[in-house]
């Protein structure tokens, strides 16, 4: 299942350009191409949200943060505390 996602990721990352996405869940975090690079890691208050780096044309990171279904991980403001820290997002969160 996942290898045939990879190359529609990609194919998405080349289309749209974007700033940067949210991958929601660890286990498709893990199964991301590995055709990046590890990139930052923020921590707030003991909430950690790592990112791995994609070079399309432009770096374009993909922020790990626990899927909102997991049962014992998803505090979604815990995770608006760390994510609006990151300087991508910063802009669009802290007006």
């Amino acid at each position: 299942m996942w290898e045939g996602a990879r190359p529609a990721l990609i194919s998405v990352l080349e289309e749209l350009q974007p700033d940067a996405v949210i991958c929601f869940g660890k286990t498709m975090y893990k199964e991301l191409p590995p055709d990046g690079k590890a990139g930052a890691t923020y921590t707030v208050e003991e909430t950690t949200i790592r990112s791995w780096i994609y070079t399309v044309k432009k770096e374009i990171p993909v922020f790990c943060v626990t899927h909102p279904s997991y049962k014992g991980g998803f505090n979604a403001e815990k995770f608006h505390n760390v994510i609006k820290e990151i300087p991508v997002f910063h802009k669009f969160l802290c007006r």
